[in-house]
């Protein structure tokens, strides 16, 4: 009786203290659109951003580069719009396409630099939601067995 509490109790630890490591994020640049991890598990944008909510500075930095990367698509619209519309002067006799070379040229750098923007505010997030695990060991207690007996082992 004594050994099966002593197995039961072993299962028991192993069981629930094995996953106790830390959940870390990260964003790769996907061909459309990001790809998210955590750990080196694929999660969608959806679950990304409810880890994250619980984390108010992380949240904050992400709604700043959601509306940073909303306004480079603004800006990379205004930039095609002018840019037809130089065209457009350009194919009249008399037109002047000054003025819209030098709009086109002008939302190009807004959208370059909201771009830039929204692309320093992802990385903050995910620093901010990362330091959060720093000040915490991660470890796992794995079972091991030798000539001594059956045990557990901490692994960091």
């Amino acid at each position: 009786m004594k050994k099966f509490s002593q197995v039961l109790a072993f299962c028991f630890i192993s069981t629930f203290m094995i996953k106790m490591n830390a959940q870390e994020l990260t964003i790769f640049e996907g061909f459309w659109e990001p790809e998210f991890y955590r750990d080196d598990k694929q999660i969608s944008k959806k679950e990304f951003k409810k880890l994250i909510e619980n984390n108010n500075q992380a949240a904050n930095y992400w709604k700043k580069a959601e509306l940073n990367s909303t306004l480079t698509f603004v800006a990379l619209v205004g930039q095609i719009g002018t840019a037809v519309w130089s065209g457009y002067e350009l194919s009249q006799d008399d037109g002047n396409a000054l003025g819209p070379a030098l709009g086109s040229l002008g939302f190009g750098i807004l959208g370059g630099v909201f771009l830039h923007l929204s692309n320093q505010n992802r990385k903050n997030t995910i620093l901010t939601y990362n330091r959060q695990f720093d000040n915490k060991t991660t470890f796992r207690l794995v079972p091991t067995s030798n000539r001594n007996g059956v045990g557990l082992a901490l692994k960091f």
